[in-house]
């Protein structure tokens, strides 16, 4: 999986805001705010990380479960699916 191209991430009052430029900014009209897990997985999504690799990054990084690393991966892939921020 992959961010489509015109969503970047900005650091913005110590923030981690989802931004679009380009021709998506004029159908995009939505602020999306990233915790620091959040933050991980977008990185991981511009460079085409697959949901395993999403679910590996959160147990590395963080002390959760695998259950829980997969439900929050799931939640976070229908954000941007939602949101269609995903190729």
């Amino acid at each position: 999986m992959k961010i489509k191209e015109g969503f970047t991430l900005r650091k913005f009052a110590d923030k981690n805001i989802v931004v679009a430029s380009g021709e998506v900014a004029s159908n995009f009209n939505k602020v999306i705010a990233l915790d620091h897990s959040g933050k991980l997985l977008f990185e991981a999504l511009l460079i085409g990380a697959s949901e395993e690799e999403l679910i590996s990054l959160l147990l590395e990084n963080y002390r959760v479960t695998l259950e829980k690393a997969k439900k929050d991966v799931k939640t976070f892939l229908q954000i941007l699916t939602i949101n269609k921020l995903l190729e």
